[in-house]
């Protein structure tokens, strides 16, 4: 049971103090069970929840863990959905979320701002559900570091910047490859932008050229013989 000046996640709320335990004060609340009432750190309002409330409520992370976190974020498993179609993409950023779980949400940050990082270079369209869980995310997870290093959550992408310059969209580990989120945002491109992203290993090498395997063989070769055609187009 937590106490009073506690600092905890609470599901979708995110990061709250509790403020007391007692009976909810309502007029039509018997007065029989008992509530934590919390304070949301980052927006206004109280929050009442039983004590033995079903929705996800844990302490946060320590000081030393979330520089563990911070200090090991290229070493992250990645985060994303195992099979195409938006359903499926949305159940599983949905999961991510619900669990509140640091870890997971830096690595499904870490992965939509990378593919987004490609569409916009190569000029094609963002995923307006990956923009939607994303935010989700970065509230939770910046909001939950901040609470644990006592400093503003907008402070938290600088902080990290210290440590890993190119935070949220690169880390090491990738260098200056390009995803294999490319096949993705070009599946989601001709789908209106609502097709998200799945794992896929969906690039082939020829010769000097990657050529990513987004529809079919003929499209691999058609672009293999514009590479022969035109020497420029290697890089």
């Amino acid at each position: 049971m937590f106490a009073a000046g506690d600092l905890v996640v609470y599901g979708g709320e995110g990061v709250c103090r509790v403020e007391s335990i007692g009976p909810s004060g309502l007029a039509y609340d018997g007065g029989d069970k008992v509530y934590y009432h919390l304070s949301p750190l980052y927006r206004g309002g109280t929050v009442m929840t039983p004590v033995d409330t079903a929705v996800l409520m844990r302490p946060i992370i320590s000081r030393d863990c979330a520089l563990k976190l911070i200090a090991a974020l290229p070493a992250l498993p990645e985060q994303k959905p195992a099979e195409r179609g938006m359903r499926a993409a949305k159940d599983f950023y949905h999961q991510l979320v619900l669990r509140c779980d640091c870890a997971e949400l830096a690595a499904m940050i870490h992965g939509i701002c990378r593919k987004r990082a490609w569409a916009l270079r190569h000029g094609k369209k963002v995923s307006q559900m990956d923009e939607r869980y994303l935010k989700r995310a970065e509230d939770q997870l910046y909001g939950e570091l901040a609470a644990a290093l006592d400093m503003p959550r907008d402070q938290m992408i600088p902080y990290i910047r210290q440590t890993w310059a190119k935070w949220p969209e690169q880390l090491p580990k990738q260098g200056q490859e390009e995803p294999a989120e490319a096949a993705e945002v070009e599946e989601a491109d001709r789908d209106g932008g609502s097709r998200p992203c799945f794992n896929s290993n969906s690039y082939q090498t020829f010769g000097a050229e990657r050529v990513y395997s987004v529809h079919s063989e003929r499209r691999e070769q058609a672009y293999v013989r514009m590479a022969a055609a035109d020497p420029d187009r290697r890089q």
